[in-house]
C-alpha cells in the first residue's frame, strides 16, 4: 500500500497529539481532486519521514491511511502521471519513461498572507472566474486551483509533454501577473505538491475548499487592506471543533476530465 521515501530526519513541530490527529481523521474524510488515481499522495509524519502512497481512488481509502499513520500534513501532486507512485525526480532516471510519464497538470495560484488584501483577492477571483476553479484555504493563505487553464497538446514523449506544459505555465502566470499578485516561483512548477482539502495543517488548521457562504466571496471579504491579514473566521483549529466541511461531490471526488489513451 505504501512506499517509503527517505527525507531529512529533522523533527517537525506539531502541537497536536497522535490521538487528536486520529480523532480528526475518524470524523473527517479528505476531498480528492479529479483523476486522483493519477496523482501522487504523500504523508508527512512527525519524525520527518515522508510516505509515498500507492494509487488513491477514493476518499475513504486515503482517510483509512491517515487514521493509521496520523500524518501532520497530507500532500498531493498538482500534475497527473501514468504511474504516480513511481514518480522519480525531474533530473533522475530521465531515460525511464515509466517513472516520469507526465499526462497533464492543473495550475495553482499561491496567495500567501501578504497577497491576501481586498484588492488582490478581488482581482484573483475575477481572473479565475474565466476558468473552472476552486479556492482552497491553506494554513497560511489561499490556493486558487485552476483546472481547464490550457488545451493540452499531444507529444509522444512524456518529457516533451512536461516541458511544453511548463512553458504554458510560465505564459499563463505572466498573463495573470497583470491582474493580481501571487507567489510566482512556486506557482510555475509541474512537480509541485499541495495540501489535500479536508486534511489538516500541522498547526491544527483545517485545509478546506471554500464555498459561496465564506467571507472571501462577500465585499469587502473581511480582509484588511493594510497588512494583508486573512479573515479571522477562516482560521479553523482543533479547539474550534473543526468547523466547516470541505465541499465535494456526492462521492467526495471531483468528476474526471482526463481521457487516458
Amino acid at each position: 500500500m505504501i512506499d517509503q521515501l527517505a527525507m531529512n530526519r529533522r523533527i517537525f513541530k506539531c502541537d497536536l497529539t497522535d490521538e487528536q490527529i486520529k480523532e480528526f481523521y475518524i470524523s473527517h474524510s479528505p476531498t480528492l481532486m479529479h483523476d486522483s488515481n493519477h496523482r501522487q499522495y504523500k504523508l508527512l509524519l512527525r519524525d520527518g519521514r515522508m510516505l509515498v502512497l500507492r494509487k488513491i481512488y477514493r476518499p475513504e481509502q486515503l482517510q483509512k491511511i491517515c487514521i493509521e499513520f496520523c500524518p501532520i500534513s497530507v500532500y498531493q501532486s498538482i500534475s497527473l502521471w501514468l504511474n504516480p507512485e513511481r514518480l522519480a525526480g525531474r533530473n533522475i532516471q530521465k531515460d525511464k519513461w515509466a517513472n516520469n510519464n507526465f499526462l497533464d497538470s492543473d495550475f495553482i495560484f499561491d496567495l500567501d498572507k501578504e497577497h491576501s488584501t481586498t484588492w488582490n483577492l478581488n482581482n484573483a477571483i475575477g481572473f479565475c472566474s474565466q476558468f473552472k476553479h476552486t479556492i482552497v484555504r491553506t494554513g497560511n493563505g489561499y490556493h486558487f486551483w485552476v483546472f481547464n487553464w490550457r488545451t493540452p497538446r499531444f507529444y509522444s514523449s512524456p518529457f516533451q509533454r512536461e516541458a511544453m506544459c511548463l512553458k504554458d505555465m510560465k505564459a499563463f502566470a505572466k498573463s495573470a501577473k497583470e491582474f493580481f499578485e501571487f507567489d510566482l516561483p512556486v506557482s510555475i512548477d509541474t512537480r509541485r505538491i499541495a495540501r489535500v482539502p479536508g486534511t489538516m495543517h500541522q498547526s491544527g488548521k483545517l485545509i478546506r475548499i471554500l464555498n459561496q457562504n465564506d467571507t472571501i466571496y462577500s465585499s469587502p471579504f473581511g480582509v484588511a487592506d493594510e497588512g494583508g491579514q486573512s479573515p479571522d473566521d477562516l482560521e479553523l483549529s482543533l479547539g474550534a471543533g473543526w468547523k466547516g466541511a470541505a465541499a465535494s461531490s456526492a462521492d467526495g471526488t471531483a468528476r474526471s476530465r482526463l481521457a487516458i489513451p
